[in-house]
């Protein structure tokens, strides 16, 4: 059940095109273009050289970091859950 609700929110972050002030300047940090400071974000920096060493399309970029976004996002969710923050996981994305 959770799956049909985290899914569509991975779709939007993994597949967006041109939305941002920023995105093009990330297409641009995985092409090389743009040389993004190791001491900025040295995770990133690690993550982008990896991704280009076996992909050279920026999409796998996004679709690896909305999955990193939506496996923390589940786990955070997971945790007020189990602290009875929230009573019950699965509405809370859609209704307040």
């Amino acid at each position: 059940m959770v799956f049909l609700e985290i899914f569509p929110i991975f779709l939007i972050l993994a597949f967006q095109n041109g939305i941002g002030t920023d995105y093009y300047s990330y297409i641009e940090i995985f092409n090389q273009k743009i040389n993004f400071n190791y001491s900025r974000g040295p995770l990133f920096k690690i993550l982008i050289l990896h991704l280009k060493k076996f992909f050279d399309n920026e999409r796998v970029m996004f679709i690896t970091v909305a999955m990193i976004q939506i496996i923390l996002y589940y786990k955070i969710l997971n945790i007020f859950y189990k602290k009875f923050f929230i009573k019950n996981i699965h509405y809370s994305f859609f209704y307040q």
